[in-house]
């Protein structure tokens, strides 16, 4: 008779030693020896510590007769999905970006880089946000934030601005509006890249002015994840005076507030000199 571990297809030389033990600890050995397995879904990227890439962890299962090995489903297969979708969206891109690769050539950057590193560290429920001067690596901060809370086995989604918003535009029924909507307004984390781009034009006499159904939007989405306590990241070539005076009150404040010191302001003049301001301006 073959013995309990090569029916499941694994050899270990305390087998022989099993014979010794109460069935609590057999069953016990033998989701050792699973949990000691490796599988192969490593393949996108992604290491799992937890199960070894495997995607299910072997438990022990107790009833009131009897002991036996049950498995679970690892939490590694929601950051998988997420990566997947992230790759399918078109930004699979953005799972390469690390704070690691952030060029540091003038001081203002490792501002920016320590901030970055300073909210990691935290671990709070911040939201984070990078606003301001086009080119400054915006995308690449958010998105190796992003990452890295991805990588802590936290739900993480990618959003687009002008995608998101006109996606829900062109949706003609409100069912299917307010499940797309649905998606990005209660995920664990959320990463909004290019906040009101699209959404704030110059009218006739050179005023900015945002449109007011992308206002709307704005408003739902920042203040359903506000209310939540939802971790929001953003980044936006808008600074929060600008959200505060051409699209709304409402939504800057809930932004300035979640953030608190993780608001990374880069305001560009003549001289490339950058201040601090409402958490921090370069």
């Amino acid at each position: 008779m073959q013995s309990l571990s090569k029916l499941m297809g694994t050899t270990t030389q305390a087998d022989d030693s099993c014979s010794n033990l109460s069935e609590e600890e057999k069953v016990q050995h033998f989701v050792d020896v699973d949990n000691a397995r490796y599988g192969d879904l490593n393949k996108d990227g992604f290491d799992c510590k937890r199960c070894r890439n495997k995607g299910w962890i072997a438990v022990v299962h107790k009833e009131p007769t009897y002991v036996t090995q049950a498995t679970k489903l690892c939490d590694c297969l929601e950051v998988r999905k997420m990566i997947h979708n992230a790759k399918n969206s078109g930004m699979g891109e953005l799972l390469d970006h690390r704070l690691e690769k952030f060029e540091v050539t003038d001081e203002w950057q490792k501002s920016v880089l320590s901030l970055a590193n300073k909210y990691l560290d935290s671990n709070s429920d911040s939201w984070f946000a990078v606003l301001g001067q086009s080119g400054a690596g915006k995308t690449m901060i958010c998105s190796a934030i992003a990452n890295k809370l991805l990588k802590r086995y936290k739900k993480v989604k990618f959003m687009t601005w002008t995608e998101f918003t006109e996606k829900l535009k062109r949706m003609r029924f409100d069912a299917d509006r307010d499940e797309y909507f649905e998606e990005f307004s209660r995920v664990e984390v959320l990463y909004i890249d290019d906040f009101l781009k699209g959404s704030i034009t110059v009218d006739e006499v050179g005023r900015l002015k945002a449109n007011t159904t992308d206002v709307k939007y704005a408003f739902q989405l920042i203040n359903e994840r506000y209310n939540k306590r939802l971790v929001t990241i953003i980044s936006s070539e808008y600074l929060i005076d600008d959200i505060r005076d051409y699209v709304d009150e409402a939504v800057a404040g809930r932004i300035n507030e979640r953030c608190r010191e993780f608001c990374l302001q880069i305001r560009k003049d003549k001289n490339k000199n950058y201040r601090f301001k409402q958490g921090v301006v370069l």
